[in-house]
C-alpha cells in the first residue's frame, strides 16, 4: 500500500493535470500583451511610432484587450492577425465576448503559404493587429508592434 505522502503527491499531480484541461488557454499563458491606446500604431503622426512591446521568446502569447474599447463603427472584432515575416503570417479567431486570446501553435492558423506557427524567437519583430475580417477584407481596429528579446 502506498504511503500517505505518495498518495498525496499522486492526488496533487492528478488535480494539476485536470486543472490544465479545464482552465481556459488564457489562464495558462506565460506572458501577456495588454492592448491599450498607448501602444496603438493607428493615428500616430507620420515618421513617428508608438512604443512597442518587449516580448519573451516563448511558444505562446496571451493578447488581452479586456480593458480596451474598440471603435464601434467597424463592428465587433473577430480576428487577430499576426505578422512575423513574409512566410510567417497568421490568423487567430477573436471572440468579442471573451476579449483575450492565446496565440500559439494551436490557435494561429497560417495565412496563404505561410509556414505553421511554432514559437516567438529572439530577434523577431512582430505586428499584432485586431479587427474585423470579412472574406479577404481586414478592417484594422488596433495594431501594435513587438520585439522578441
Amino acid at each position: 500500500m502506498p504511503s500517505t505522502d505518495m498518495r498525496t503527491t499522486k492526488t496533487l499531480i492528478s488535480l494539476l493535470l485536470l486543472a490544465s484541461l479545464l482552465l481556459p488557454p488564457a489562464a495558462l499563458a506565460q506572458q501577456t500583451l495588454v492592448v491599450d491606446a498607448a501602444h496603438s500604431q493607428l493615428g500616430v503622426p507620420q515618421g513617428h511610432a508608438a512604443p512597442s512591446y518587449a516580448l519573451k521568446a516563448d511558444t505562446q502569447l496571451l493578447v488581452d484587450a479586456s480593458a480596451y474599447k474598440f471603435p464601434p463603427e467597424a463592428g465587433p472584432a473577430n480576428s487577430l492577425q499576426l505578422i512575423v515575416a513574409r512566410d510567417a503570417q497568421y490568423s487567430v479567431r477573436w471572440d468579442p465576448a471573451h476579449p483575450s486570446v492565446v496565440v500559439s501553435a494551436l490557435t494561429a492558423h497560417p495565412n496563404g503559404d505561410s509556414k505553421p506557427f511554432e514559437r516567438f524567437s529572439v530577434g523577431q519583430k512582430v505586428v499584432v493587429a485586431i479587427g474585423r475580417l470579412e472574406g479577404s477584407d481586414f478592417k484594422v481596429m488596433w495594431v501594435g508592434l513587438g520585439e522578441v528579446r
